[in-house]
């Protein structure tokens, strides 16, 4: 993109004028140039709603003529108030853009709302088609790279910007308009919560763990953050590192692990990893080794703050190295990013899933208590409206809430279930009726998860939990945890019941 980050957000936030602004929003909203031309809101502000409330007047060339006698009143008064005279002038400018817009009827509407798309364009630095919406389309793509949750499901068809469906399964592409962000709250996403936090870089010790369930969408949310406005703006480097091809390097012996981590942070950081060995001139060996070592020649050599990302971090749970090596990163972000600057530098985010805590006979999270952790869980119904409106369903109320109480908000199950409907055509009635057969979209999945229970000797447990409509109190606190990490319940005051329907429904049969 010609426009960076910075500058994109400079454009769109400062430089842009209110009418421009408002016609942009409304755009962003879904709203056509018809639409537009219509809304009196576009062409006037609240302050002029307020001055024609206050006088009682409709009559739009009586409010410019009362203007103008206040503003000649000021400027005859000796001692002038500048802020008023200048909050006048703007008014009626104001007004009188709204006078050319009750003139429209005229036909002077169509070219006062091109002045002013063209001017949009112009401030996105879009050089002229001399096609309008080839140029708006530019600038809808800034927003797709840049601020793509501001893009309503409306001005995606109008722009024509999804594109194909993504089947899901695996990580969302950072540009697709596919990916859901998650609330955090009522006004803001998790993603911006975690990004305000990296954007204090250098500045405190930083470690985001993510983590959650198979399927959830923890490595498109962990490169949502590697997206960030600092590393397109080149004032921080990125090292993503993913374990599910490098965890066979975790059975060698420890300098083998600790040379292929270490040359990985040179590559990926475009530093001459053999001359950097050379220099350096010995084995690493140990922790403190490795320690030194990104210190003396990788902390030293980069001069921006680094963010350094593990993902699949849990395929390393089960090496005889991996207490070492979690311990390592423990100690750059408790001992030496707490009370050194230079360590602040070094960002650390790991991605994880708690499925196969069961497997491997974890009885609690091995990074307990380890920086910021976040655990990614189901999607609320605002997020699945919003997901469903991008496959382009008209749904309402009754499908979302059918759909919920079947999977609860499962961001596979969900998805999985919009995109047979959205491409493959079949009815939700369909879906949700063969969800549980050999038939069903879902088989694979399920067989997973009952595989994952019979390895780890919890199918006793788990068919007292589908065999009853409430929560129960386990037995065995470890089952309760080992049943938890693998997303098969939900959780209240140590006691537990199915996460969804499907599942209840699911090993209340194959269990029996």
């Amino acid at each position: 993109m010609s426009l960076s980050r910075e500058q994109f957000e400079r454009i769109e936030q400062e430089e842009l004028t209110p009418i421009p602004k408002r016609i942009l929003n409304r755009i962003l909203n879904g709203k056509t140039n018809q639409e537009i031309r219509k809304d009196e809101t576009v062409w006037y502000n609240l302050d002029i709603c307020e001055y024609l409330d206050i006088h009682k007047c409709d009559n739009i060339k009586q409010i410019v003529e009362q203007i103008k006698k206040e503003i000649e009143k000021l400027e005859a008064q000796k001692e002038k108030n500048d802020n008023q005279l200048k909050k006048l002038k703007k008014l009626k400018s104001e007004v009188q853009d709204l006078y050319n817009f009750r003139k429209s009827s005229s036909g002077k509407s169509k070219p006062l709302l091109s002045k002013h798309l063209r001017a949009i364009c112009d401030k996105f630095r879009i050089k002229s088609t001399r096609n309008i919406e080839d140029d708006l389309l530019k600038v809808m793509k800034y927003f797709v790279g840049y601020k793509q949750d501001k893009i309503s499901s409306a001005a995606r068809a109008r722009f024509e910007l999804l594109g194909r469906i993504p089947y899901p399964g695996g990580s969302i592409p950072t540009y697709s308009l596919y990916y859901q962000y998650r609330y955090y709250n009522q006004n803001d996403y998790l993603e911006n919560k975690c990004l305000s936090q990296i954007e204090n870089a250098g500045k405190e010790a930083i470690l985001i763990r993510i983590k959650g369930p198979h399927l959830m969408g923890k490595t498109s949310f962990k490169n949502r953050l590697l997206n960030n406005k600092l590393a397109s703006n080149n004032q921080l480097e990125v090292v993503d590192i993913d374990l599910a091809e490098h965890f066979r390097i975790f059975q060698k012996e420890k300098s083998k692990i600790y040379h292929w981590f270490c040359s990985e942070l040179c590559q990926q950081l475009g530093l001459n990893a053999e001359d950097i060995f050379q220099r350096w001139g010995q084995a690493i060996e140990s922790v403190s080794d490795c320690t030194l070592f990104v210190e003396k020649y990788i902390l030293s050599e980069i001069a921006q703050p680094i963010l350094l990302s593990f993902d699949n971090f849990h395929k390393i749970f089960e090496s005889s190295n991996f207490s070492e090596f979690s311990s390592l990163l423990r100690s750059w972000h408790d001992n030496k990013a707490k009370n050194n600057d230079k360590w602040r530098n070094l960002v650390l985010i790991l991605t994880y899933s708690t499925s196969d805590y069961p497997r491997f006979n974890i009885n609690q999270s091995p990074l307990f208590n380890l920086g910021q952790g976040w655990n990614l869980g189901d999607f609320n119904y605002q997020e699945i409206q919003e997901l469903s409106d991008k496959h382009q369903l008209d749904w309402g109320v009754e499908q979302v809430e059918k759909l919920m109480s079947f999977f609860g908000g499962n961001p596979y199950l969900i998805r999985l279930a919009l995109y047979h409907v959205a491409v493959e055509g079949m009815s939700l009635d369909t879906v949700l009726a063969k969800a549980t057969t050999n038939e069903g979209i879902y088989k694979d999945h399920l067989m997973q998860l009952y595989n994952i229970v019979n390895d780890a000797r919890l199918t006793d447990d788990l068919r007292k939990i589908v065999n009853n409509q409430d929560y129960i109190k386990l037995d065995s606190p470890i089952s309760n945890f080992h049943l938890y990490s693998a997303g098969l319940v939900i959780q209240n005051n140590n006691k537990v019941k199915p996460r969804c329907r499907l599942y209840r429904d699911y090993f209340a049969d194959i269990l029996q």
